[in-house]
C-alpha cells in the first residue's frame, strides 16, 4: 500500500478500460483529448457514457486553453494518447500532466503507440497511469501489455483470490492487492 503499480494487462486496451472504470464514477467528468484515439478508448466511451459518466473530446490541434475550458468542477481526469501511429503526431505530455497536477486531477496517458520508443517520465511529465501495449514498442508477444499507477492513484482490482498458500482468508492478502 501508498507504492507505486505495475499491473500486467492482456493489452493497452485492457489497461485503458481498467484504467477508465477505476477513477469515473457515476456524476464525474473526464476530458479526453481525442481523434489520435482508435479504438482503445473511443469505443469504451460507450461504456463509460452508460455508467453516467460525461465525456468531453478535445481535439489533440485544441489549444492549451481550449483544453483548459474542457475542464468543469466535476472533472475527475484528464486522459490521452501519447502519440498517434497514423499521422506521427506527439502529444505534449508534459504540459497537459502539468495542467492535471495544478487542478488536483488524474492524467492517464496511452503510451501504446510510443512506450519503449519514446523517453516517458512519469514523475517529471505528471502521469499518474500510464498504460501500454507489449507488442508494439515494447517489443513483446501479442496479448500483452499493462500500466504503471502512481502512488498517489488507487486501483480496484479487476480480479481477486487466488493467493495460492492462503485459501482460508475471504480477501486477498495485501501483498497481492
Amino acid at each position: 500500500e501508498g507504492g507505486v503499480a505495475a499491473v500486467a494487462t492482456s493489452s493497452g486496451q485492457t489497461a485503458n478500460a481498467l484504467a477508465l472504470m477505476n477513477i469515473a464514477r457515476n456524476g464525474d467528468h473526464v476530458v479526453a483529448v481525442s481523434s489520435l484515439y482508435g479504438g482503445t478508448v473511443s469505443l469504451f466511451t460507450n461504456t463509460l457514457k452508460k455508467a453516467g459518466i460525461e465525456i468531453t473530446f478535445v481535439t489533440p490541434t485544441a489549444t492549451y486553453d481550449e483544453v483548459c475550458a474542457a475542464i468543469r468542477p466535476n472533472t475527475k481526469a484528464i486522459v490521452t494518447t501519447h502519440g498517434s501511429n497514423l499521422t506521427g503526431n506527439l502529444l505534449d505530455i508534459g504540459r497537459i500532466g502539468n495542467l492535471a497536477r495544478e487542478r488536483g486531477l488524474i492524467y492517464i496517458v496511452d503510451a501504446s503507440q510510443t512506450a519503449g520508443v519514446f523517453h516517458i517520465d512519469v514523475q517529471k511529465m505528471g502521469i499518474d497511469i500510464l498504460c501500454f501495449t507489449g507488442h508494439k514498442g515494447m517489443l513483446g508477444p501479442q496479448g500483452t501489455g499493462g500500466m504503471y499507477v502512481s502512488p498517489e492513484v488507487k486501483v480496484r482490482p479487476l480480479l481477486s483470490g487466488g493467493s495460492g498458500v492462503q485459501t482460508y482468508l475471504r480477501s486477498t492478502p495485501a501483498p497481492a492487492r
